[in-house]
Parts: structure tokens; C-alpha cells; sequence
């Protein structure tokens, strides 16, 4: 992530922000996130990693809504976070079976 701030100040900023469902799609992972603990799934730790995470790409979501915008290949990056981080609960939900 600290590549792409680097990256952002190298380049100009195209007013492009991260598509309006990342809000959608965050309350849909934290809601995920929730229902694993309540079913079991995931330990109360486990899931504070996993909302640590998705607080720090709420973040960076945040600090584009707040800015001017930010490259293309910087959305690409917050997309590609959240992509990862519900990658890594759904293989984590698989192996609690």
C-alpha cells in the first residue's frame, strides 16, 4: 500500500474514485465476518484481523473520496485489496468446516 501512495504522488490525479458499491461491499464482508463468529467459524481474533483490514481499505476508500481522486491503477489497487481480503475469509470459512 505504501508503494501506491508513493506511486499516487508520481502521478496526476484522474478524479477517479472507487466505485460506490465498496460501501455495499464493505457492510456485505463485515456481515460475513459477523455471522462467522456467531456461527462458530471464526474466533473473535481472527475476526478482528479481518476487520483491522477492512477498516484500513475503508480507510484508503475514504482518503479517495476526500482528495482529488486518484489514478486509475490506484482503484485497481483498492479493488484488488478488497478482492484479496474476501478471498482469504472465504478459504479461512472453507477450512472450518
Amino acid at each position: 500500500m505504501a508503494a501506491m501512495l508513493l506511486f499516487s504522488a508520481t502521478q496526476p490525479a484522474t478524479g477517479d474514485c472507487p466505485p460506490d458499491d465498496f460501501d455495499a461491499r464493505q457492510q456485505r464482508v463485515e456481515q460475513r465476518i459477523s455471522d462467522a463468529v456467531a456461527q462458530g467459524k471464526l474466533s473473535e481474533r481472527e475476526a478482528d484481523r479481518f476487520r483491522k483490514t477492512l477498516a484500513r481499505i475503508a480507510r484508503d476508500c475514504q482518503k479517495c473520496r476526500n482528495s482529488k481522486g486518484l489514478s486509475s491503477w490506484e482503484v485497481s489497487m483498492l479493488v484488488r485489496e478488497f478482492d484479496r481480503l474476501n478471498w482469504r475469509l472465504s478459504r479461512r470459512l472453507k477450512t472450518s468446516r
